[in-house]
């Protein structure tokens, strides 16, 4: 009878410590104004992440490269801003922050 008393006992102490309350984090969304395809997360040479994607504009259905950096303090993502267009072969370098 004891046993069975311990083995209850340690039971309900194993399920009891499962149900510690978890904190949830809230990641901050970012709007699009089209369609957006192809989203890809990146760091930037200071550690911090940026989200790149390509979104359609509604001013000549063409899509551009997006990009916004992701502020942990905040949980909120920056303003997007675009890459104007290049020559064909050129190589995109910019530092974000």
């Amino acid at each position: 009878m004891n046993r069975v008393i311990i083995i209850l006992f340690a039971g309900i102490i194993f399920l009891g410590a499962c149900k510690e309350k978890q904190n949830k984090i809230t990641i901050g969304t970012l709007g699009t104004e089209g369609l957006a395809v192809g989203s890809y997360l990146t760091y930037d040479s200071k550690g911090n992440p940026v989200l790149c994607w390509s979104e359609q504009d509604a001013k000549d259905s063409l899509y551009r490269l997006k990009y916004a950096t992701y502020n942990e303090r905040n949980n909120t993502f920056s303003i997007p801003s675009y890459c104007s267009s290049l020559p064909a072969g050129s190589v995109f370098q910019q530092e974000y922050g």
